[in-house]
């Protein structure tokens, strides 16, 4: 999953999540002024890492259900792509132009991104495991996305392709969708 660590934001700030999309709006709102609460080098990642696993729960739990052969193109849970690599001894990711890691399973986050996620963390506590946001300038956003309207309908468009690959939910689309318009562009 680009653009995700161990354990992200949604983990401290989900607890509280009702279900009525606020809590996608909460989770927006951190790309763009993230948060540390335990002292890491940088704030933790704020990426798509729930969204992401909810769909695979959701494709698992319909595999099992149905008792059907895995193989089986519209019942088998979808296969992302692999994280495009540099070098695995170590591991060094092939990353785009503002640091997010190309390949993997993406997402809006990703490729329509307000601030750079990734898995790269240091200082006291389990700080490795929490990634990091490093959230774009308005400068650097205005470079990417000339207006509102040229973001939204970039962000819609990659929430659509995680739809039809299987790698994100249409009610969790809504919620998404919803949180990137009450964004006050580009601040």
């Amino acid at each position: 999953m680009a653009g995700t660590p161990h354990t992200d934001a949604y983990l401290l700030e989900g607890l509280s999540d009702p279900g009525d999309g606020s809590g996608a709006v909460t989770m927006f709102g951190l790309m763009r002024a993230p948060s540390n609460p335990f002292g890491c080098d940088y704030p933790i990642g704020s990426g798509p890492h729930h969204w992401i696993v909810q769909a695979a729960y959701s494709a698992l739990d319909t595999w099992i259900r149905t008792l059907q052969d895995p193989n089986v193109a519209d019942i088998a849970p979808p296969q992302g792509p692999l994280m495009d690599v540099l070098s695995d001894t170590p591991v060094v990711l092939n990353r785009d132009a503002i640091g997010n890691g190309l390949g993997g399973i993406r997402s809006p986050h990703v490729d329509v991104p307000v601030a750079t996620l990734d898995s790269l963390n240091t200082g006291p506590f389990f700080c490795r495991l929490f990634g990091r946001t490093l959230p774009l300038t308005s400068t650097q956003i205005l470079s990417l996305y000339p207006d509102k309207a040229d973001f939204m309908s970039k962000w819609v468009n990659a929430i659509n392709a995680s739809v039809a690959d299987g790698f994100l939910l249409p009610a969790d689309a809504v919620e998404l969708e919803a949180a990137a318009d009450a964004w006050a562009f580009p601040n």
